[in-house]
């Protein structure tokens, strides 16, 4: 992540145009106190995405079935539907593929995500095993002091020595 800082910028001074400009057109900078993640292309090509997929399933769902048939009126009859729903496909299909190929460069697997991935990698944490003391799993199994079992699912009411 990249820091867009002007010059003789404070706290108090906030953050000028060129930051923002700049912050526009690269992905993850840090703005003022602000993490700007996505660049505006990024959200359109998003946002396309999402509004084509739902088109797809509001037309698509009073075709498959009449169950749905009140879904049609929204877009004019299911007429209408039936022609909208495979050009809506057809425009959700190549946003799709803009996304994936404007996405492409980030989507690569670091050295850390491949050791997350392996069976223990999402135990650990920063290097070292995650501690389970206290947690759902080890918690029922023990019991309280006076040993009945806990009374709740975090612990005893009373700790144990």
């Amino acid at each position: 992540m990249s820091e867009a800082a002007l010059p003789g910028q404070t706290s108090r001074t906030g953050v000028g145009d060129a930051a923002v400009v700049r912050a526009r057109q690269a992905e993850d900078v840090l703005v003022g106190g602000e993490i700007v993640r996505h660049r505006l292309s990024s959200r359109a090509i998003h946002w396309t995405v999402a509004l084509f997929f739902f088109v797809c399933l509001f037309t698509g769902l009073p075709i498959w079935t009449p169950l749905f048939g009140w879904m049609a009126t929204l877009f004019g009859g299911l007429s209408v539907c039936r022609w909208l729903h495979p050009w809506s496909g057809v425009v959700f299909s190549i946003a799709s593929l803009v996304m994936f190929v404007h996405w492409f460069s980030e989507m690569k697997l670091t050295e850390k995500d491949r050791e997350f991935l392996t069976p223990g990698g999402m135990v650990r944490t920063s290097g070292t095993k995650a501690t389970t003391r206290g947690s759902a799993n080890t918690t029922a199994a023990r019991s309280c002091s006076s040993g009945r079992p806990p009374s709740a699912p975090w612990g005893c009411s009373s700790p144990a020595s």
